[in-house]
């Protein structure tokens, strides 16, 4: 043979050796139970099994079902390992191993089905190993013959043990509780049995009911689990993976959720349950990748790995899509359970103790949970997590969660009080029970209003409910550590009555008050709590206590009237109360200062018959008030202890006290006080006036007092009285003059108080300015005229001699106060001073804006800006053929030093002539002027008048009509003296210009001066 050719050799299985490599993995009577139900599930054909039994004899462990075996499946027995399952679809076996689990207990076994009788024999030559021959069947039967021999070649071969005959009872029960397992994912099975000797140990069958399947057991007993079935995304896979995930796996995915809560981990299936736990409440079921002995579920890596994966996360995408059956389907407590559980595993899952694909249940369904209603109520209401409250460590006692109930709060019903904690996370943030959830019930109860105890709500009307309610609230406030939190939920709870009363009426906490029994008793209709409070316990430390501020408080509620009856009949006991006020200084004094001055504004001090406040009441000291009005308190009748109430303020009476404090108080509030008691107050302070004097501030105090006598019997202010007629020249006769002085005192008190002799410039301008509203466009009569010009006179000099500021006259700025030449009170502003009469003549109706002709107001007329009517008039001068005439010109201007001479010789000062050095002489043939005048919303106008000269002292013009054959010398000099000496008698001085312009030289006008005596 040569070496290049090859030679074929044979090669086989150590077919034993196989079976005990295999049964490594399948040992135990579950799996073995799992393998043949799984067998029978898998059977097709003409009639698929519905009904399995196992019957656990002392001779044989025998395994029956309704199905038939197919020839296909005989040759798969036949070919043990080939995976002839694998390629048909609606089976689960994959490997075609699963029957060899039987050798676990058997030598021989054997099957009955389809006409056939098969003994396989694994220990026979493979040509032999199998016996058959043709019986009668009704479906199909396994027989397994107890391998009770250990040395047999079987047991020596596949290195197992016997099988001892007092193990059947233990593998009847294994089997039993097996079948309970398998149960739940079955394609085709509804009945699974398990018997000894004749004896029927478990029954379960399997009926469904829409999404729930029904577990019955043999006495009776229903297990209800609900199925969600859904698919994940497998095409991904199958794209990547396309030799390696064959065409028949599928992508189902189901779950079973039990309806009452498992006490066992949740279980992977591959249809037959795996050794695969979670902590999940429930098992999942999916076409996984189990490794080769069918216990266990891949999630290492690989392809298997992302598979198993994928089923997961789709079953816990399908939990979150069919979520909302849950609450109905598993209860509250289930539903719960089953969320905790999700929880769970999402933790141990990130901390690695899980496949890190377990997270995905708690994070596709803790979105949903807040929109969601899931909290079962003690009203047996489904609502959101945010709707509802939890218990916390307070209330979960029966009588308090009965009592929540009757008030409708939506706290979670008692089967939930176990998942609380769980309950707080963030992803559902329940909120606990608060105060402010009890008050908003009390609320809506109608507690919200003072209620007697048997008008309560039902469920609120014995002592021993709210003390239920109370202990709840104490619990909930003392879980409140910040001071805000414990503020706001007394805030909430204040609108509520909550404290019970002695009278057995529920009142707000704000209005119920503890005390000591001395307060009770001064005020007995107070609410005051209940004796079986205690100060330490919930009402009782959320009342206040009653102390001084709660009694001053009450006191100022009552209209001084009612209190005044409340001490006239006796219920008001003053000496007791303020022996009650002595007795807790430390309220008073420290605690609460402003107590004292509280105290003190109450009317509490007895007075005469009558009850007045003590802040406007006095000790008695060392004065005696001549009104007999100042109030002094009986301090016998407030328990006779006058430093108490020194120590709350109250005062002593002297003449200090009395002059500052109480004289403008009794007159303000006894404004009829009789005549002879206000004498008697002037005669006080006229003897005492030294005391006094230097008191500015008193001083203005008193002024401003009706304490002066006035002739007409009334009582006057002094800064309103004058003390002589003599004012009546100027006021009229509406001013106040005081009575005669009845002594020196007296009359030394009224010139301290401010009764004036003279009248001020303010009197004055008030009295004129009442004046100009009394006449207003009419002339007035004599009287008043008199008045009228005493008055302005009297202002003029006061202004000249600056006793007077102009500022006092403002406010007459705009009315009508001055009389004009017809006696009518004009306004200054229309008013001209008539300096120049031949100027006013000019004008008709003038009068009336002119100052009455020797009235000399020259100061008044400067503050109110009365202009003479020489300023006030424009000159208008029209001229026809002017020609300059320089010789006149020259002659006027060359005797200046004369005219300056003559000037001064009439007493006018020397510069008044300067503007004759640069005078213009113009000649006309014709000159006329013209005046206008514009005063208020008037204006006048004079006729055109011919003139021979005038003097333009704007321009120093000076224009001469050309008409008369002579040069108008008197003329000019008029105009010079007019213009040199304006508003006075100028016929002296014109007389004496002309006779200088017109000397034929000037040391003839110079002879001219010297003979008429100029220096």
């Amino acid at each position: 043979m040569s070496s290049e050719q090859f030679i074929y050799k044979p090669q086989d299985v150590n077919y034993l050796g196989f079976l005990e490599a295999q049964l490594r993995d399948l040992g135990g009577i579950a799996t073995l139970t799992y393998e043949l139900i799984q067998n029978g599930d898998d059977a097709l054909g003409d009639k698929s099994a519905t009904t399995l039994a196992f019957s656990v004899t002392d001779e044989a462990l025998i395994v029956e079902n309704d199905g038939i075996f197919r020839l296909i499946d005989f040759e798969r027995l036949q070919n043990i390992a080939s995976g002839g399952k694998r390629a048909e679809s609606g089976v689960t076996g994959a490997f075609g191993l699963g029957f060899i689990a039987v050798y676990q207990v058997t030598d021989a076994p054997e099957i009955f089905s389809n006409g056939r009788h098969w003994i396989i024999r694994p220990d026979a030559p493979a040509e032999q190993r199998i016996q058959e021959r043709q019986v009668e069947t009704s479906g199909t039967r396994f027989r397994l013959p107890w391998a009770f021999n250990g040395r047999s070649p079987v047991r020596r071969a596949l290195n197992l043990e016997a099988i001892h005959p007092d193990q059947l009872d233990d593998f009847a029960a294994e089997m039993a509780a097996a079948i309970e397992q398998a149960a739940l994912f079955l394609q085709r099975l509804q009945r699974l049995e398990v018997w000894r000797n004749g004896r029927l140990l478990k029954r379960i069958e399997r009926t469904t009911a829409g999404s729930q399947l029904i577990l019955r057991d043999e006495i009776g007993q229903e297990t209800i689990w609900l199925l969600l079935n859904g698919e994940f995304a497998a095409e991904p896979l199958r794209d990547r993976y396309p030799w390696q995930i064959e065409a028949k796996r599928h992508n189902r995915v189901q779950m079973a959720l039990p309806t009452a809560p498992l006490s066992q981990p949740g279980r992977l299936y591959a249809v037959l349950p795996t050794d695969s736990t979670t902590p999940l409440p429930f098992p999942i079921n999916a076409d996984f990748f189990p490794t080769i002995d069918r216990k266990r579920i891949h999630f290492g890596s690989g392809y298997q790995a992302e598979w198993n994966q994928a089923a997961i996360q789709g079953a816990a995408n399908l939990l979150a899509h069919d979520f909302d059956e849950l609450p109905a389907q598993l209860g509250p407590a289930g539903l719960w359970h089953l969320l905790q559980k999700l929880a769970d595993t999402h933790h141990l899952a990130e901390r690695g103790e899980l496949p890190a694909v377990f997270t995905a249940f708690w994070e596709t369904t803790a979105p949903l949970l807040p929109a969601k209603p899931i909290l079962f109520t003690v009203q047996n209401q489904w609502v959101l997590p945010a709707e509802g409250r939890l218990l916390g460590r307070v209330g979960e006692d029966e009588k308090t969660i009965t009592l929540l109930t009757a008030l409708g709060i939506p706290i979670i019903h008692p089967d939930l009080i176990p998942y609380q904690n769980f309950m707080r996370q963030p992803e559902i943030a329940t909120p606990p029970l608060t105060a402010t959830d009890i008050a908003a019930a009390l609320i809506q109860a109608g507690l919200n209003k003072p209620t007697p105890l048997y008008e309560a709500p039902p469920f609120l009307r014995r002592l021993e409910d709210w003390q239920t309610l109370w202990v709840l609230l104490d619990g909930l406030l003392n879980r409140l550590h910040h001071p805000a939190e414990k503020e706001t939920a007394l805030a909430a709870l204040a609108p509520c009555a909550l404290a019970l009363t002695q009278t057995t009426t529920l009142t707000r906490l704000n209005r119920t008050y503890r005390s000591q029994p001395e307060a009770q008793l001064l005020f007995p209709d107070v609410d005051w709590l209940h004796d079986s409070i205690t100060a330490d316990q919930f009402p009782g430390h959320a009342v206040s206590c009653f102390g001084v501020r709660q009694a001053v408080e009450r006191l100022a509620e009552m209209p001084p009237d009612q209190l005044e009856q409340e001490w006239r009949l006796g219920r008001l006991d003053l000496a007791a109360l303020f022996r009650w006020f002595e007795s807790q200084p430390i309220e008073i004094f420290a605690d609460d200062p402003a107590l004292q001055r509280d105290i003190c504004r109450l009317p509490l001090g007895p007075v005469g018959g009558e009850l007045r406040p003590l802040a406007h009441l006095y000790i008695p000291g060392g004065f005696t008030d001549p009104l007999q009005l100042a109030g002094l308190v009986d301090v016998a009748a407030l328990s006779g202890r006058p430093q108490f109430l020194r120590d709350l303020g109250v005062r002593e009476l002297d003449f200090d006290t009395y002059v500052r404090t109480e004289i403008p108080r009794v007159m303000a509030r006894h404004p009829d006080l009789p005549s002879d008691a206000r004498h008697r107050l002037v005669q006080l302070l006229a003897q005492r006036l030294g005391e006094i004097r230097d008191d500015e501030d008193l001083q203005d105090q008193l002024s401003r007092l009706p304490l002066v006598a006035c002739l007409d019997g009334s009582f006057r202010p002094a800064n309103e009285v004058y003390a002589t007629r003599d004012v009546m020249a100027l006021l009229g006769e509406r001013v106040h003059i005081a009575e005669p002085a009845a002594s020196q005192s007296i009359r030394a008190l009224h010139r301290w108080l401010g009764v004036r002799d003279e009248p001020a410039a303010e009197d004055i301008v008030q009295s004129l300015a009442a004046i100009s509203r009394q006449w207003p466009d009419r002339p007035l009569d004599r009287p008043t005229q008199n008045v009228v010009r005493q008055s302005l006179a009297y202002l003029n000099t006061g202004l000249a001699q600056e006793k007077i500021n102009p500022q006092a006259l403002t406010p007459l700025h705009d009315l009508n106060v001055i009389p004009n030449q017809h006696h009518i009170l004009t306004r200054p502003a229309h008013l001209l001073q008539a300096d120049q009469p031949d100027l006013a003549a000019q004008f008709e109706g003038i009068e009336s804006c002119l100052l009455p002709p020797g009235d000399d107001w020259g100061a008044i007329t400067a503050v109110f800006g009365i202009r003479p009517l020489s300023q006030v008039v424009a000159l208008q001068i029209v001229t026809t053929g002017e020609i300059t005439d320089p010789a006149r010109r020259k002659q006027i201007t060359s005797r200046l030093p004369l005219i300056q001479r003559l000037l001064q010789a009439e007493g006018v000062a020397g510069q008044a002539a300067a503007f004759l050095g640069h005078l213009h002489v113009v000649k006309t043939a014709h000159l006329h002027v013209q005046y206008r005048l514009s005063i208020g919303d008037k204006t006048l106008l004079t006729p055109p008048e011919t003139v021979l000269v005038k003097l333009d002292s704007s321009a120093n013009v000076l224009y001469v009509s050309d008409e008369l054959d002579n040069f108008p010398w008197t003329a000019v000099a008029r105009e010079l003296a007019l213009a040199v000496k304006p508003g006075q008698p100028v016929g002296g001085l014109a007389m004496g210009i002309r006779a200088v312009l017109t000397a034929v030289t000037p040391a003839e006008a110079a002879q001219i001066l010297d003979e008429l005596g100029c220096p």
